[in-house]
């Protein structure tokens, strides 16, 4: 018997997630205020984005990813704070000799890269003519390192204290696991490659992102990530960094400018104001938060306090043990273990669920769920009688259906139902493959863009104007050759019956309004 491990993150960014989130996130008139729980309080050393860097990937060392952080500080795993003896932590991304457990003649980032702080003379390792190999986020994203010149047309760097990442500055667009070009120097590295890369050198595998904001005052017009793009993240439970700026791209000798690097861990939302709930880097106080309005206004009395950009961190699931005793199969993974507080209901929510499945072959056009959603990660499954095949783990990635009605006739329309039963995941919207909602008062069609594997739906006589998810869930291989889609005695727009419903046939889409 043989078995492979894989491992599934889907992370789809769509068209229709800020026109969803305007109802998710609830900024549509009440009182919001939601927050991870448990984000790390780290006290500024060595630099305020290894700081930030250090305090995001503690918070996933502790809630899902134990190779993060693997020294002695806190008995393996990153500590909530790094006071007393928690102070070691700062070699999660400052390393150093003698410290954490580090012999005295092993030197680190601290020993090749920092002389003080705002400090631009060459780093101290041209002294002995060789560096320390990576090996802590620092090391990775260029932090402290004044090796390059021109980075992304802007400034030189880095000077002691400050690291730097290449926004699309031209377009204000989103950019996905990107790597800086060697024009600069080599090796190239930014804050967003870096925790790609120091993600990697942990065994893991990340999305990352990176996007100016749209408050910026240089982010062109219309482009740039939202607070409603926050609100999802938050929603799906991942912290964000932000860059804070000063509204200059260099100082007077050509390094950095004045920059702040923050953890975004929640939003809230009052009376129409939106704020962002953040840790600063200079509290070790888990308690301790601010909160501040999203808007282009300078943040802190001190330099460097305009919001510029995020960057976002996705890791990914990981099979880390498989074994099989008799009939039972146990799986044994690394992933996120996220949860979301809601002040206003008092409320907390678990995020994070999985199911494990199984495959024939790696080529199967379907895996088999073979348990129950779990938010753990471990899990025995019984009863399992293959002789060969193919084992993965699938993160479920929750759905937002804003319209109640629509939700109403997707969980009458489910026969498998995972995870908890007021959620959506993509997996129960997979499984729909007939959907009758007819005369149910539906508006919106948000959230039918995962249901993948529809082949008649029927949605006579609603409210519906415009067919944006749809169009979406067609051109991802849902609806196609010879599905049936039936609109009749709807308000469409004039945009859903000139573009979108020759859009849907011109796949293969039956339309009948």
């Amino acid at each position: 018997m043989s078995f492979s491990p894989a491992s599934r993150q889907p992370c789809r960014l769509t068209a229709f997630a800020c026109l969803l989130l305007l109802a998710a996130c609830g900024v549509c008139g009440a009182e919001t205020n939601r927050y991870l729980l448990d984000i790390p309080a780290y006290n500024w050393q060595n630099g305020c984005f290894g700081t930030a860097s250090g305090i995001l990937m503690g918070y996933w060392d502790a809630h899902g990813f134990s190779n993060f952080y693997t020294g002695p500080t806190a008995g393996g795993t990153a500590p909530i704070n790094n006071s007393g003896t928690n102070s070691g932590i700062k070699s999660l991304w400052a390393s150093e000799a003698g410290v954490d457990g580090r012999s005295s003649t092993n030197y680190g980032h601290v020993d090749d890269y920092w002389i003080g702080y705002q400090n631009e003379d060459p780093d101290p390792w041209h002294q002995r003519g060789y560096e320390h190999p990576a090996d802590c986020i620092g090391d990775f994203m260029g932090l402290n390192q004044n090796r390059w010149t021109n980075m992304n047309g802007e400034c030189n760097g880095n000077r002691d204290g400050w690291a730097f990442n290449y926004f699309d500055t031209s377009t204000g667009a989103r950019r996905i696991n990107f790597t800086p070009g060697p024009e600069a120097g080599s090796p190239p590295r930014d804050i967003q490659s870096g925790l790609r890369a120091y993600a990697d050198y942990c065994g893991y595998g990340a999305q990352v992102f990176s996007q100016l904001a749209d408050i910026w005052t240089d982010t062109p017009s219309g482009t740039g990530f939202t607070f409603q793009d926050i609100c999802r993240e938050i929603d799906a439970g991942y912290p964000l960094l932000l860059m804070l700026q000063d509204h200059v791209y260099s100082n007077s000798s050509g390094f950095n400018p004045d920059i702040h690097g923050l953890v975004i861990c929640g939003y809230y939302i009052s009376n129409g104001v939106q704020k962002v709930r953040v840790r600063t880097g200079w509290t070790t106080d888990p308690s301790s938060y601010d909160l501040k309005p999203w808007a282009d206004e300078k943040w802190y009395g001190w330099f460097g306090s305009w919001p510029r950009g995020v960057i976002g961190f996705h890791p990914r699931p990981k099979v880390r043990e498989m074994s099989l005793s008799g009939n039972t199969l146990h799986v044994a993974w690394d992933g996120p273990q996220a949860r979301l507080y809601d002040a206003v209901a008092d409320s907390t929510r678990t995020l994070h669920w999985y199911v494990v499945q199984f495959a024939q072959s790696l080529t199967s056009s379907a895996f088999e769920v073979i348990s129950p959603a779990t938010c753990r990660l471990s899990l025995n499954v019984s009863n399992f009688t293959h002789d060969s095949g193919f084992i993965r783990v699938r993160h479920l990635e929750e759905v937002q259906i804003p319209d109640t009605n629509l939700a109403g006739a997707v969980h009458d329309a489910l026969t498998n139902k995972y995870g908890p039963d007021d959620v959506f995941f993509d997996l129960d919207m997979e499984e729909i493959q007939e959907l009758d909602a007819r005369n149910t008062n539906i508006v919106s069609l948000d959230g039918l863009e995962y249901s993948l594997n529809l082949t008649n739906l029927l949605l006579d006589d609603n409210l519906i104007t415009q067919l944006d998810a749809l169009v979406i869930n067609s051109d991802a291989d849902g609806l196609n050759d010879g599905d049936r889609l039936s609109l009749s005695n709807n308000p469409l727009n004039s945009y859903a019956q000139t573009n979108q419903i020759p859009h849907l046939t011109n796949n293969g889409v039956a339309v009948y309004w």
